[in-house]
């Protein structure tokens, strides 16, 4: 049988637990909140990058214009290349066909 003595013990132990418990829980949301605040304060910096309707592309050193997908196009370094919404913009700025047009 138990006693009064024995309940009052388990009791006392229970209630030293939980407290310990909630220490611990007080110390981790202070963890948390630190690494919040440090989340926060890191600048995110995300890039954009204007796309537009690149049909033609031609070399700022060349003088011929080809489809994005031609051969000669994909050689093109990118500091290089120049894009043309459309084949007529790039013949009125002196550019003449690749085989590929």
């Amino acid at each position: 049988m138990v006693t009064v003595e024995q309940v009052e013990q388990n009791v006392k132990q229970s209630f030293d637990r939980a407290r310990q418990d909630m220490i611990m829980l007080a110390q981790q949301v202070e963890t948390l909140k630190l690494e919040i605040l440090a989340l926060k304060a890191k600048k995110v910096t995300k890039r954009v990058v204007k796309r537009t309707a690149q049909k033609f592309v031609a070399s700022k050193a060349g003088n011929k214009v080809h489809k994005v997908a031609c051969a000669f196009a994909k050689n093109i370094k990118p500091k290089m290349k120049k894009a043309f919404a459309s084949k007529n913009t790039a013949f009125n700025q002196g550019y003449k066909p690749c085989r590929c047009i």
